[in-house]
């Protein structure tokens, strides 16, 4: 893997890692290439996995990067939001089985927490909707 790249203005050689080149001072890119691959994720893309049901394969994708997560010894936990008819709603997505009462009573209170906050535009509109 490469080490050093060569600054967008001055193309002297820096670090990889490098975010403002020590030479001329100017903004590197950040993750040009993941950007970019966002950037492809349109409107138009979102249509296409709902016509053709393919939101599973987003789901097994998602679940083989969790996955991937803990064999690098992290326990991550994903909480997916969508609006539903009755409400805004979070689901839970954890790559390990933890069954125990106290784990299921921390993953409902963390569900709560994310379905009644503030910071997601959904659960305002429905915070609203169950005041009237």
């Amino acid at each position: 893997m490469p080490t050093k790249k060569k600054c967008i203005e001055c193309r002297e050689e820096i670090g990889v890692a490098s975010k403002v080149c020590a030479k001329c001072g100017s903004k590197q890119p950040y993750k040009a290439k993941l950007e970019e691959r966002k950037r492809k994720m349109t409107t138009e893309w979102r249509e296409l996995q709902k016509k053709n049901s393919s939101l599973n394969k987003v789901y097994d994708s998602t679940n083989l990067q969790l996955h991937k997560w803990e064999l690098l010894e992290r326990h991550p936990l994903l909480l997916l939001g969508r609006k539903t008819p009755e409400g805004f709603h979070a689901e839970c997505l954890c790559p390990w089985e933890l069954d125990s009462e106290d784990f299921n009573d921390a993953i409902d209170t963390i569900r709560k927490i994310y379905e009644d906050s503030d910071y997601f535009p959904y659960s305002r509109c429905n915070k609203k909707e169950k005041k009237s």
